[in-house]
């Protein structure tokens, strides 16, 4: 699997040729590993792109900055346009969402707690080098322990003006749960009035696992799939 980016007319459907490759671009960090768009973002001028990549022989979290003009890289982001982050070197780490709010990139997925156990991570980034914004949680990251499952991460995003919600999976026994966290985009603790800051919801005996979030003035909408055990 490699990275694929395509920018094309809303009014046409045809590849922008002025873009990449004749309107495309490919990137192969590791040609024998998985390597996946996972989200993708837009700040009027710049595409950011979320994801991982297997370059160091596990899943690792990776971020390309690139103009949304030519799709070249953003010399000053990282590594020439690319950040790889390993939060657990050699252990599984997925980066499944992204947003850009608060001036910072906010990035979730999960960490490797060892073996094939994950805990929720979220991240806050600079928009202009990519580093870790210490001013969230002091570190830059938060880390919640959802289970021992490998699927126990956090599967998507939404912000408003001050806070996070962010969904996934939970799997505190057997069986995989919904999760749903609302944190403070400012410094990503729990919002306590929003009960205690953590939602679960257990709805069925077999794995269930949420994988989309939105709201509106008054709810939180969060769904994807709801498995029964026969």
């Amino acid at each position: 699997r490699e990275w694929r980016l395509e920018k094309r007319s809303r009014f046409s459907g045809e590849l922008d040729t002025s873009f990449g490759t004749n309107g495309v671009i490919t990137v192969d960090p590791d040609a024998s590993g998985s390597d996946e768009i996972q989200d993708i973002a837009f700040d009027g001028t710049y595409l950011y792109l979320a994801g991982y990549d297997n370059v160091p022989g596990n899943l690792q979290w990776r971020v390309e900055k690139r103009s949304a003009s030519d799709g070249a890289p953003d010399s000053s982001f990282a590594s020439s346009g690319v950040l790889q982050h390993d939060p657990t070197p050699g252990q599984t780490d997925y980066l499944h969402a992204m947003e850009l709010a608060n001036g910072g990139i906010y990035l979730a997925g999960s960490s490797s707690t060892g073996g094939s156990g994950q805990q929720w991570r979220l991240e806050k980034r600079s928009l202009s080098s990519g580093a870790l914004d210490t001013g969230f949680n002091g570190t830059g990251f938060v880390t919640v322990s959802a289970g021992g499952g490998t699927q126990s991460r956090i599967f998507a995003m939404a912000v408003d003006e001050t806070y996070i919600y962010a969904a996934g999976a939970n799997q505190p026994g057997g069986d995989l749960e919904w999760r749903l966290d609302k944190r403070l985009l400012s410094d990503g603790s729990l919002e306590s009035v929003f009960n205690s800051g953590t939602v679960t919801d257990n709805a069925g005996s077999g794995a269930e696992d949420a994988n989309i979030v939105a709201f509106d003035d008054s709810a939180v909408f969060f769904v994807k799939m709801f498995c029964f055990s026969k």
